[in-house]
């Protein structure tokens, strides 16, 4: 099973029906609102569920930084 995050939603990809998830004829995986993706580790995890999280690998981004002051109130 994997898990990655598509658009907004998280993709399931397996055999496994998690809470908070509906069938998505397109990409004939599961997927679920961003949301409940705590609610849905927490699910498999307790479950005893074998799964690769490819949620959060994202992509790398360049430190950012501003150099505007602000005003004292």
């Amino acid at each position: 099973m994997k898990l990655t995050f598509d658009k907004g939603t998280i993709r399931i990809q397996g055999d496994v029906r998690v809470p908070n998830s509906t069938w998505d004829e397109r990409s004939k995986t599961y997927r679920a609102m961003a949301l409940y993706y705590r609610d849905i580790l927490n699910f498999l995890k307790r479950s005893g569920f074998d799964f690769n999280d490819e949620v959060l690998d994202l992509l790398p981004c360049h430190e950012l930084q501003s150099s505007a002051v602000l005003r004292d109130y």
